[in-house]
């Protein structure tokens, strides 16, 4: 008897059916599945006035069952009402008795165990290709994606090595952390919102789901910075034995990382992104660690510069040292400034930068002074004081006298 075939069954008078697979549109996905004949009949009873149709899976491999995923595989253009059904459908639908997987070398029975599914929610089992497919790629992967084309295991073959399912390198736990998998989600995301609001576009749907993102990264990135704050206030070093890699606590790894772990034990979503990342897109490299440091500097001497512009007195003075750098040799010059600050109603002094210079002659140093007063966009006419520890070098027409004659030429 063909499923097929239970749409056509004469209508039974004053009776109503109490249990049957729940298919929305049976023509439609009868049609979208290979036609496959049932080993068995179903088992069809009436009693006090109603019908009970059961057709829960068997373990023959030709029963044509609309709720296994193991007949999606490799499907292109899944109707939705099909995508909507198996949602709600249940990870598997045969118990754990008939979930054998293999049988090894000691004659130890494996089974698809139940906290497979209690852990990764878009697990489902195939009882027709008897493994674990990944029901979030199969409805909702990106099939131009070239990662998703390469993908095999749990997309296009069952998952059936369940001594390698957990842990670091587990089958499982590798494919949550994939971008394409990850993006399967937010469709899929999207897909439920779009059903529970109708009403609603896709493009508000998208607009929602982006400015949440944007919410989530800038609490990331606030908790990042915060850290670094934190270090750089205090005058800590940021680097330990090993600047890489996955966060240790067993392991000299910097103040940075380890105040990072410290922070993420009360903080989900930094936990969450340290744990999920992907190793390029953690933001907490060495190099983002002083591109981010940089900005803070920036931003602080912009502050500095504004206090200056503001005043009453927008007036300056430039102090420059210069010193050696002992594990490279080169020559730094260090430029403080001095003002009067309108808010606190007293002088200040600030650093303002060191500058790498290659030779420590009185034509480098003018140079670079003035290009640091450039840069910083300061009035170079409202610069009234210049103190240098080398006095004799400076007091060159090359030096001091340089910098007086810019500053008539202005």
């Amino acid at each position: 008897m063909y499923l097929d075939s239970l749409e056509q069954r004469p209508a039974v008078s004053n009776c109503h059916i109490t249990h049957f697979t729940p298919i929305v549109n049976m023509q439609k996905i009868s049609a979208f599945f290979p036609k496959r004949v049932r080993s068995e009949e179903p088992n069809i009873s009436l009693s006090n006035n109603s019908i009970s149709v059961d057709l829960a899976p068997t373990e023959c491999s030709s029963y044509h069952n609309p709720c296994d995923i193991g007949f999606l595989v490799n499907k292109e253009n899944i109707p939705d009402d099909v995508k909507e059904k198996f949602l709600t459908m249940p990870q598997s639908t045969v118990n754990l008795e008939n979930r054998i997987i293999s049988t090894n070398s000691k004659g130890a029975i494996l089974k698809f165990q139940d906290n497979f599914f209690t852990d990764f929610h878009w697990l489902v089992y195939s009882a027709s290709l008897k493994g674990g497919f990944c029901r979030t790629c199969i409805l909702f992967g990106n099939k131009n994606d070239p990662n998703f084309k390469k993908a095999v295991v749990l997309i296009k073959k069952p998952f059936t090595n369940l001594r390698k399912a957990r842990g670091k390198d587990g089958v499982l736990v590798l494919h949550e952390s994939h971008c394409y998998h990850k993006n399967a989600i937010q469709v899929q995301l999207l897909f439920k919102q779009k059903n529970q609001m109708s009403n609603r576009s896709v493009d508000s749907l998208l607009d929602e789901i982006g400015k949440a993102n944007e919410k989530k990264c800038i609490s990331i990135l606030n908790s990042i910075i915060k850290c670094l704050i934190l270090c750089a206030k205090s005058g800590i070093p940021l680097r330990g034995h090993r600047d890489y890699g996955e966060l240790l606590d067993d392991e000299n790894q910097g103040v940075f990382r380890h105040i990072l772990l410290f922070r993420a034990e009360t903080d989900d979503i930094l936990k969450t992104h340290l744990e999920m990342a992907s190793k390029n897109a953690t933001y907490i490299s060495w190099r983002i660690q002083n591109e981010l440091l940089t900005l803070m500097a920036n931003d602080i001497k912009s502050q500095i510069v504004d206090v200056i512009k503001q005043s009453e007195l927008p007036f300056y003075s430039i102090i420059a040292d210069e010193t050696t750098d002992s594990t490279s040799n080169e020559i730094i010059l260090s430029i403080s400034i001095r003002f009067w600050c309108n808010i606190s109603g007293e002088i200040q002094e600030h650093f303002l930068d060191f500058i790498r210079m290659q030779r420590a002659t009185a034509q480098a140093i003018k140079e670079n002074i003035l290009a640091c007063i450039e840069q910083l966009q300061l009035n170079i006419n409202n610069l009234r004081g210049q103190a240098y520890d080398g006095a004799n070098v400076m007091s060159s027409a090359m030096g001091v006298k340089g910098i007086s004659t810019n500053i008539i030429i202005s």
